[in-house]
């Protein structure tokens, strides 16, 4: 398989009213996501949900890079825009779909982003 061939984003789709009862780190096992968002990871660079068209987390190297991308065309861009623009074999992203009922059937995803070697980071000059 070549680098064009490789998934970039493993997606996890949960069957109708299944829920997750926590998220752990890929790389050092640390629960992110129990009762709580736990943003203490080493290796956490971020995590979005569609029901709240924002980040619930970002590291704050990714957010300059993030700020910086959007003064570019703030018009056109957001946070889905930006995780699918700065998609990379660096990066370990995992989205999480769900479904279930409200007051209707609702669905929701949940993405993750993480970085296997967080000193990465400090050589990371371009979101793209």
């Amino acid at each position: 398989m070549n680098s064009d061939q490789q998934i970039k984003t493993g997606e996890i789709s949960l069957p109708f009213g299944a829920y997750l009862e926590r998220i752990c780190c890929p790389f050092c096992g640390k629960i992110l996501l129990g009762e709580v968002l736990e943003k203490e990871c080493p290796h956490l660079l971020l995590v979005y949900t569609d029901l709240v068209p924002e980040f619930q987390y970002i590291h704050p190297e990714i957010e300059a890079h993030y700020e910086a991308w959007m003064a570019e065309d703030p018009n056109d861009r957001g946070p889905e825009e930006y995780i699918e623009a700065t998609e990379s074999l660096d990066f370990l992203t995992i989205q999480v779909n769900t479904s279930g009922m409200a007051c209707g059937p609702v669905s929701s995803s949940v993405v993750f982003r993480f970085q296997a070697n967080p000193a990465y980071l400090a050589g990371l000059e371009s979101p793209l």
